[in-house]
């Protein structure tokens, strides 16, 4: 059953920055963010539900890594509900995972479906937790076609690796702008100890 996405006009912080955005998981019998194909829904549930909810239920992260891999670990949560269209179990921060991330990203670009920004978040979150657990670094704030870069390495050796951009092009370019291609740029860059940013 789908139905016409009716938007509601409250409002909450940004998990990460702490600006004030309006909460894009707040429609009745909403879609949910699996995919266009996916035919689970959400009901809502209240004022507060959707990809913020967790505001009001935990305390606010106190850095960026760890807001970060808050929101990795709902991207998680979300696929891993009945009738999801990937197995959630398999994601389990590996390199390989990012195979699922691809397919979900795929069904955007088949069906010519724009990425709603809640999944485009949660999915970036993904890929960089990923990235982190694998070489470490730090989150710091950057553009606007990629908010968030995750930084590796020494002061002298910086990689910059911006996910978001490459999420939002997996969704509109198809496998062209594959994440595992991109994730396997990292560690040639980091071993040549060498400072790069990779787009």
């Amino acid at each position: 059953m789908t139905s016409t996405l009716v938007p509601e006009t409250a409002s909450t912080r940004d998990p990460i920055g702490g600006a004030d955005v309006a909460n894009q998981g707040m429609y009745e019998n909403q879609q949910h963010v699996c995919g266009p194909r996916c035919t689970h829904t959400r009901q809502r549930l209240g004022p507060t539900m959707g990809l913020f909810s967790f505001l009001n239920k935990r305390k606010m992260p106190s850095t960026l890594e760890a807001a970060m891999a808050s929101q990795a670990a709902d991207f998680v949560r979300a696929f891993s509900k009945p009738g999801a269209p990937i197995d959630g179990a398999l994601l389990d921060y590996s390199r390989g995972s990012l195979e699922l991330v691809d397919r979900v990203l795929q069904d955007f670009f088949q069906q010519k479906a724009p990425l709603p920004d809640d999944l485009h978040f949660l999915a970036s979150a993904y890929a960089f937790e990923v990235a982190r657990r694998a070489f470490g670094g730090r989150y710091l704030r950057s553009d606007e076609d990629n908010p968030f870069v995750l930084v590796i390495g020494p002061t002298d050796a910086e990689v910059g690796v911006c996910f978001m951009g490459k999420v939002r092009g997996r969704a509109l370019n198809g496998p062209e702008d594959s994440l595992i291609f991109f994730y396997d740029g990292i560690a040639p860059l980091v071993a040549r100890g060498v400072s790069a940013t990779l787009i």
